[in-house]
């Protein structure tokens, strides 16, 4: 199986190592379709579809006429819940749904190789050797973020083990999310202008893409 080397950086921006990654999911060809497929996805699984509007009959009265039909010069009417009327029903309203639709796991699996593979190309993708942080004070990450050369724009960090003074550090800083391995998914990596991994959390992330794991792409 081809391999892409990329660089493996310490904490103060130093290449110190290369690392081999698979070509099947961080030398891809972005495909776009996928991509497009997969987000609208995620989306979609979000809305709570509880949206409703009150129809004909979910409107009390409206059962007799509101006035007689002749000899008022008014044009005649047959109820009051009408949707022609002030304060009447809806038509064709919006009623409870769920937006949930299937994507295929092979296609959610190319388009989180799709967006792994656009970081690499752009070389947003930052691998570092040892992720951490000794007291979890947001000062210390913020100056290791920008020894990786990010200045400004949306971070996504990449954590393949729970590490609480990591959270604790990044959350205070705008524009910075963690996530675990399992969490990765197609949008926050679009979302996200670089992506920020440990040496173990990014060979747990290949072998999560390259395997039968694709519920969360």
């Amino acid at each position: 199986m081809s391999t892409v080397d990329y660089k493996v950086v310490n904490s103060k921006g130093k290449e110190v190592a290369s690392m081999s990654l698979s070509a099947g999911v961080f030398g891809v060809r972005p495909h776009e379709a996928s991509v497009h497929a997969v987000v609208r996805w995620q989306l979609a699984k979000r809305r709570a579809g509880t949206h409703q509007a009150l129809t004909r009959s979910m409107i009390e009265g409206g059962k007799k006429k509101p006035f007689q039909q002749k000899h008022t010069g008014r044009a005649r009417q047959g109820s009051t819940v009408g949707p022609h009327m002030v304060g009447g029903a809806v038509v064709f309203g919006p009623l409870p749904r769920s937006y949930e639709h299937r994507v295929p796991k092979r296609v959610r699996r190319l388009a989180l190789a799709s967006v792994l593979s656009d970081k690499v190309k752009a070389g947003n993708l930052v691998i570092v050797d040892n992720l951490s942080t000794e007291n979890g004070k947001t000062k210390d990450f913020a100056a290791q973020l920008k020894a990786f050369g990010i200045k400004a724009g949306r971070v996504l960090v990449v954590c393949d083990v729970e590490n609480e003074l990591l959270t604790r550090a990044a959350r205070n800083i705008p524009e910075v999310k963690i996530l675990p391995v399992e969490g990765v998914n197609v949008y926050d990596v679009l979302h996200a202008r670089y992506l920020v991994g440990s040496k173990s959390a990014i060979a747990a992330l290949e072998k999560r893409c390259a395997g039968s794991d694709g519920e969360k792409a």
